[in-house]
């Protein structure tokens, strides 16, 4: 992805951050069809864009769609807690099992599925995706998010605490808002 690219080109000269947001904070259980929708056009956009650097993005195939987001929001924090290797192995594990393989980020089984297959500590991650604690932090930075800084879509990058990326945009941006900042 690219800002793991932006890592790589940069090092230690820049620091990456992930934060969770919620698109969906809120639980909804009345049906949602993809097919048709305003999601599926936005995947359709988003698919394209992302081609030519070789991600895929499948559309969602099965009847219902998932409406709420917090669940994989709080396992990828879980995974956090368990370093930046762990979470940087689950975080794209969880992507391809969403937007490749068609699995619900609601299903608890497929978030401990993900987990294990990305080698996370099991009992740990387990404890702590049931944590109430690790559920309010997740609950808070989702709302600093979108109180703090306005996001209201997903990636939102924000650089040097002040400039703000939204969507998915071409990396001589992030280069350009680097340079601005000197980083080099």
């Amino acid at each position: 992805m690219r800002l793991q690219k932006i890592k790589e080109r940069f090092g230690d000269r820049v620091s990456i951050r992930w934060h969770p947001f919620a698109l969906r904070p809120q639980y909804d259980p009345s049906p949602f069809r993809f097919q048709g929708s305003y999601v599926e056009k936005a995947w359709k956009r988003i698919s394209a864009l992302a081609e030519p650097e070789g991600i895929t993005y499948n559309m969602w195939e099965k009847d219902e769609f998932p409406r709420w987001s917090m669940p994989g929001l709080e396992a990828g924090v879980a995974a956090q807690r368990q370093g930046e290797a762990a979470f940087h192995r689950f975080h794209p594990a969880l992507y391809r099992s969403f937007f490749i393989e068609g699995q619900s980020l609601i299903d608890k089984d497929n978030l401990v599925d993900v987990a294990r297959a990305a080698g996370l500590d099991m009992p740990t991650f387990l404890r702590d995706i049931d944590d109430p604690a690790l559920q309010e932090s997740v609950r808070q930075q989702c709302e600093e998010a979108s109180d703090r800084y306005y996001v209201t879509a997903v990636p939102t990058v924000i650089i040097g605490g002040k400039r703000l990326r939204i969507g998915m945009v071409p990396m001589e941006e992030y280069v350009r808002d680097l340079a601005f900042l000197g980083v080099k």
